[in-house]
Parts: C-alpha cells; structure tokens; sequence
C-alpha cells in the first residue's frame, strides 16, 4: 500500500525506518564494515538466515529477489512488497529466467538490487552451491556488483527448511528462539563495486570473499559446488 501510494521512495523510506524497528524487536546489533555502492548496483550476499531481509537494503530503493513462498509471509513479506521485491518460482525455471530482465529492469530506474546467489538459506558455516547465472547476467550486463559477507555471532540465527510440511511451526518455534536471545550481533562486510569481466572468477571471488569474513579456518579455494543451469 505504502509503494502504490507514495512511490518506491516513500516505500523505501518506510521500509528503513521499519527495519530499525524489527532491529530492536528481535535485538539485533549489527556492525557495518565498508560502504555501500554510490550508484545503483547488484548487491550479492550470502543466505544464512530469512533475517537476512532485515539486512539487504542500499542507500537507495531496492528490489530485493525472494522466493515467492514468503511472498505473503507476515513481516517478512509484507517488508518485501512494499519495496517491490522480485518473486521467483525456485522450483520454475520459466520463473528463474524473467529475474535477470526484472533486476535489470530496476537498475536502469535507478535502484539496487539484492540477490542471494546461493537461492536458499544455509547452515551459516559455509557458502552453499552457488549459483553462476547471476553472475553472468552482471558480467554481460555491465552493471557494478558489491559483495556482501554476512555473519552471525551464534550459529542459533541461521535457518534451513525444505519447505515442505510443518514449516510454519517449524520456523515460528525458531523466530521464538531468537526472541529469547538477549542480542544477535551481526556483522556485514561490503566489498568494492566491481564490474566482472569472467563470471566464473567473479563467483570464486564471491565465495571467498564470504569465506573470509566467516572465519571459520576454512582455506580459499574455487566454488565446491557450482549449479549452471
């Protein structure tokens, strides 16, 4: 209501003030390391987490890719539409193929655009199988990419569901176990914009860059597992 009434500004203004509110609620204290890009981008981050959403925002409007499950999801989702998230179908690759189009779409109206190579949450130790086409689309592209390495201080916030049966209860006996930690202390990196020439040396890059800001004595290699479909 808030984007088709004041437009994507006052919608991502609105969302900028909500997410200090859920910052507060869910007691999260997060710490920022680098800057965010000066100019609309693709921001590129890890997935530990569906609080991940609280954190994939830029300095300007953006659209943030989500699976189009959480779309009517109570928070979560709500946040997302206001600020015109990008629905994906995962499980749909006519769905998957229209995202690139839809992020290019928004960067040339001058937003962001937050996509999670991995395409689902992970247990938060390590990046999972990453997925090359993104990288491909910002390589053919042209456009600035920033990485963004996400990590938790306790390995209790990452989150993972095949979302299949029970997962309501399932991730509502989850957020409840937050709730009751005195504080989550989060910790993003942001690389610097870059404009990637060889996708598969952009997305090995991604992952170490993650890796090293997880810190979890974890050597830098090339991407373990990597889907190009």
């Amino acid at each position: 209501m808030v984007r088709l009434v004041g437009g994507p500004r006052r919608a991502h203004r609105f969302f900028l003030g909500w997410i200090g509110a859920m910052h507060r609620n869910l007691n999260l204290k997060v710490e920022r390391i680098g800057d965010l890009p000066n100019e609309p981008s693709i921001l590129m981050g890890n997935h530990p987490s569906y609080l991940d959403i609280f954190l994939c925002y830029d300095r300007r409007p953006t659209a943030i890719v989500a699976a189009r499950e959480f779309k009517w999801f109570p928070f979560v989702g709500w946040a997302a539409q206001a600020i015109g998230a990008i629905w994906v179908q995962r499980k749909c690759p006519e769905s998957r193929k229209l995202i690139v189009p839809c992020i290019l779409e928004a960067l040339r109206a001058k937003r962001s655009a937050f996509v999670f190579p991995e395409g689902r949450t992970t247990d938060g130790v390590l990046p999972s199988t990453v997925r090359v086409g993104m990288f491909k689309a910002a390589a053919e592209a042209g456009v600035p990419v920033t990485y963004v390495a996400i990590r938790y201080s306790t390995r209790k916030a990452a989150y993972f569901h095949d979302l299949k049966g029970g997962f309501i209860p399932h991730l509502l006996r989850h957020l409840w176990s937050l709730l009751c930690e005195p504080q989550i202390e989060v910790s993003l990196r942001y690389s610097r914009p870059q404009r990637l020439t060889c996708p598969e040396r952009g997305m090995q890059r991604f992952e170490n860059f993650v890796r090293w800001h997880l810190r979890r004595d974890v050597p830098l290699q090339p991407a373990h597992a990597v889907y190009r479909g």
